[in-house]
């Protein structure tokens, strides 16, 4: 099974001459799939920011992200790809159903856990009986099932200073 990592290489905030959170947590963070050999499959993003922001995130998060499936039907394709083809494809949604969807975006989609970014639309849970990291758009599309069990082991070992 593959594995997902979070890597975070702290650096001083390049900012300092506008007003700051002098608690910030500033570095280079990079998301990426590793296999159980731990080679490198896909790096998922690599970004600077305040690394609390996303660990937050995954945190209020986990419960959804570890429990809660997708409910648009389609086995065999990934939640990216799911999500895109509800607004890309379906007719005539109603409210509810959108409202439903937009919810499941904002718990698993990543990029709702670094607002103001220009971090890929990459979605991150259980589909069907696996979990899954995955990205589909027009001009790319990748899935791959991963194991978040040592990943959020991970989170708790080595960020627990960091996390409010």
């Amino acid at each position: 099974m593959n594995n997902l990592e979070l890597i975070f290489k702290k650096e001083d905030f390049p900012y300092i001459n506008e007003p700051y959170d002098k608690d910030i947590n500033w570095g280079e963070i990079i998301l990426a799939v590793y296999s159980n050999q731990n080679i490198l499959i896909k790096e998922v993003f690599k970004i600077k920011w305040d690394i609390k922001v996303i660990l937050n995130w995954f945190i209020i998060n986990k419960e959804e992200i570890l429990q809660e499936k997708f409910s648009l039907k389609n086995r065999g394709i990934s939640i990216a790809e799911k999500i895109f083809n509800f607004y890309n494809v379906e007719e005539d949604i109603d409210d509810n159903r959108l409202d439903q969807v937009f919810e499941y975006r904002q718990k698993h989609g990543i990029r709702f856990g670094l607002r103001g970014t220009e971090t890929p639309d990459v979605y991150l849970g259980k589909n069907n009986d696996t979990f899954e990291v995955s990205l589909f758009n027009k001009n790319e599309s990748w899935k791959y099932e991963i194991d978040l069990e040592p990943f959020y082991d991970n989170i708790n070992l080595n960020y627990q200073h960091i996390i409010i």
